[in-house]
């Protein structure tokens, strides 16, 4: 225990452990709560060669394992590896962080368009949706991605993947196709924008769309047109 308490505090570059430590815990235990709470590469160093003990070093994954009676070119090349070691894993775990805090952002604006937006591939079936296109039937995305539009709108399903097959077929993008819709069991009409999901290679994977909720525009016009046509008749 003083060892982690004595490594927070310091928060060294590297640190040598005998494996034959005193205490509650032994140098393995040690190491792997070290590396653990404070990513601090340690390199373990025994006299023992025990089966069972080199097993359980090996598997906390020390930076290094240093038999003694300890030569000072063996020690110096494996400090320098571990510290090598441990400025690669530095830099990828950074590269990680950096990467999902770019994804969540991605997701964030995804979720964020007031539209419903969705890539789907050649076979139907849902890659992404965002947030107002899942809440709009009732489901998470979770429970959409991976499912066809018939799994999810059965009555629609049709007219909708011959758009989506017109727009990987052709790699052109059809625009402003106005279509009714049903979500949580009313009717609705949405204006909808498809284009060619294509990788950076140039191949057609899919289709993506972004659908805007036209209802109350269609209706007001839908109410207008009727009103004209009862001016006409009186």
């Amino acid at each position: 225990k003083l060892a982690v308490k004595l490594a927070s505090e310091i928060t060294p570059d590297l640190i040598l452990m005998d494996v034959n430590l005193s205490g509650e815990m032994d140098g393995i235990e040690a190491a792997d709560r070290i590396h653990a709470k404070l990513g601090i590469p340690v390199v373990l160093v025994t006299a023992d060669v025990n089966e069972d003990r080199l097993k359980r070093a090996k598997a906390s994954m020390p930076y290094g394992y240093v038999m003694k009676p300890i030569r000072n070119h063996d020690l110096r090349v494996t400090i320098e590896m571990a510290l090598h070691v441990n400025e690669i894993d530095t830099k990828r775990q950074e590269a990680e962080a950096e990467l999902a805090r770019q994804k969540a952002e991605l997701q964030t604006l995804f979720d964020s368009v007031p539209a419903f937006v969705f890539y789907k591939d050649e076979n139907d079936l849902f890659l992404n949706v965002n947030k107002r296109l899942a809440d709009s039937f009732g489901l998470s995305k979770e429970e959409m991605i991976g499912k066809k539009s018939s799994e999810i709108s059965p009555a629609e399903d049709a007219s909708y993947q011959l758009d989506d097959l017109e727009v990987i077929r052709s790699g052109k993008p059809k625009l402003g196709i106005v279509e009714p819709f049903k979500a949580q069991g009313e009717i609705g009409w949405a204006e909808t924008d498809k284009i060619p999901y294509i990788d950076e290679k140039g191949d057609i994977l899919g289709v993506i769309g972004l659908s805007r909720d036209i209802t109350e525009h269609k209706l007001m016009e839908d109410a207008l047109r009727e009103s004209e046509e009862l001016h006409r008749i009186t």
